[in-house]
């Protein structure tokens, strides 16, 4: 059904807009959803937005982060790759959330993170973090067994740099 009115969108595009306006009516949040979609996307400017929904450029802000946040963990970024013991990966990259949120403690603040992180983009950075706050036990427990080892392989290694 969604393909049928993408395609809708390209042959009759002012119907297309008609059906839209009439969800909007129905469904006040879509509209706003739509506009903070168009403002991520560059479509529609943040001043444009502000107008067109009576809230301030902070505000719109403040929606897109939240909008951001929301495509990041429903598109994956952050999968569970069950193979490695069931440890949080950033989808596609193999880095382990408990790295990202471990360096993150160091860090002063996620421009930091992402020269730690080079291959990874701002928004898969903030969707580890974002995992990390909603799974902090398992992280924690992550971090802590890590630098277990760590310590024990320098006990058993103390000349070792």
């Amino acid at each position: 059904m969604l393909q049928q009115f993408v395609r809708l969108t390209k042959v009759q595009p002012i119907r297309a807009e008609e059906l839209v306006a009439r969800m909007c009516e129905q469904h006040p949040d879509l509209y706003l959803d739509l506009l903070i979609g168009a403002v991520d996307q560059e479509l529609l400017p943040i001043e444009e937005a502000s107008e067109l929904t009576g809230l301030s450029a902070d505000a719109i802000e403040k929606l897109m982060v939240e909008h951001r946040r929301a495509i990041a963990l429903n598109e994956g970024f952050v999968v569970c790759e069950l193979s490695h013991g069931g440890t949080a990966k950033i989808g596609g990259h193999g880095v382990a959330v408990w790295e990202v949120v471990r360096e993150a403690r160091r860090s002063e603040g996620l421009e930091d993170l992402s020269e730690s992180f080079p291959t990874l983009t701002k928004l898969e950075i903030q969707a580890a973090l974002d995992y990390a706050e909603a799974h902090g036990r398992e992280i924690e427990e992550e971090i802590e067994r890590y630098e277990a080892m760590v310590q024990r392989k320098r006990n058993e290694y103390p000349n070792a740099h």
